[in-house]
């Protein structure tokens, strides 16, 4: 049984280009907090190539917009060998005073 989550399976209402979609397409849910009176969620996600800022603000705000969340944050983790793809002008991780460590063999983004 394969007990994996695709972050596109878990907001798969969400209308986006296949373009758009297949840049995601990999990316797995590695647990996801959600507070529904607040309306907000946040997910951490292992991807597999690096996901820039500016490709998450866009990818949360057409989420927020489709199922009418008040707040949606993406905690990303990538393999060492995505950091060369890395945009190092922007975060991985939508916040202020977002800092990235490397974990064994692995960048993890915290806001």
């Amino acid at each position: 049984m394969n007990d994996t989550v695709y972050l596109m399976d878990l907001f798969s209402a969400c209308p986006l280009s296949e373009d758009r979609r297949a840049v995601f397409q990999q990316a797995k849910v590695l647990g996801a907090d959600i507070d529904p009176e607040a309306r907000r969620v946040e997910v951490r996600l292992f991807a597999p190539t690096y996901l820039s800022g500016a490709q998450l603000k866009a990818l949360r705000d057409d989420i927020q917009a489709s199922y009418g969340l008040e707040g949606l944050t993406f905690r990303c983790t990538f393999p060492e060998t995505a950091l060369p793809e890395a945009d190092h002008r922007g975060s991985c991780v939508l916040g202020a005073g977002a800092a990235v460590k490397v974990m064994d063999g692995a960048v993890i983004c915290h806001p």
